[in-house]
């Protein structure tokens, strides 16, 4: 809370399921919930982030914005440590810290995804662009759903948002 989701601006999101997530939570639909409907009292960093999609945008622009703002647990030097290739995973995606890095002729991307059974997710933004794209689904097929929208947003292809690549890691 006070180094991420207070100065983010991401006042509905938390590790922990909290009472005033009850009225704005949607419902999975599919056959693979993997307990998406347990409402966690423990946080476990990989998976059971309750969040929206205006949150993670704020996520993103908050990333985007850290050499301007000083009011930030994180600064500049921080977010570029996590957004440095830590791990090469293929030609053109690496590992950096908590995102996966798409190296493209526009320039490298950050990027990172969810799959809880039915409830899945992919975010993607360029630094140099300050720009991004969240995109959050209920449904079991929602990665493919992810890859469509993020490629006609983006207006180009990003294989880090293909479902089967996804599906692989």
């Amino acid at each position: 809370q006070e180094n991420i989701f207070i100065p983010f601006n991401m006042p509905n999101s938390s590790y922990v399921w909290l009472d005033k997530f009850a009225n704005n939570i949607a419902e999975g639909h599919g056959e693979r919930n993997v307990g998406l409907d347990t409402r966690w009292s423990e946080g476990f960093s990989a998976y059971s982030l309750y969040s929206t999609a205006s949150d993670m945008a704020n996520f993103i622009i908050a990333i985007l914005s850290a050499d301007k703002a000083d009011n930030f647990k994180l600064g500049k030097d921080d977010i570029n440590e996590m957004l440095t290739p830590q791990i090469n995973i293929t030609s053109f995606c690496s590992w950096g810290l908590g995102f996966g890095i798409e190296h493209t002729t526009q320039g490298d991307y950050f990027w990172q995804w969810g799959d809880a059974g039915n409830f899945q997710s992919f975010l993607l933004a360029n630094i140099k662009q300050r720009c991004g794209v969240v995109v959050m689904t209920n449904c079991e097929n929602g990665l493919d759903v992810c890859e469509r929208l993020v490629c006609e947003i983006s207006g180009e292809k990003h294989p880090c948002a293909f479902a089967q690549f996804l599906k692989g890691l």
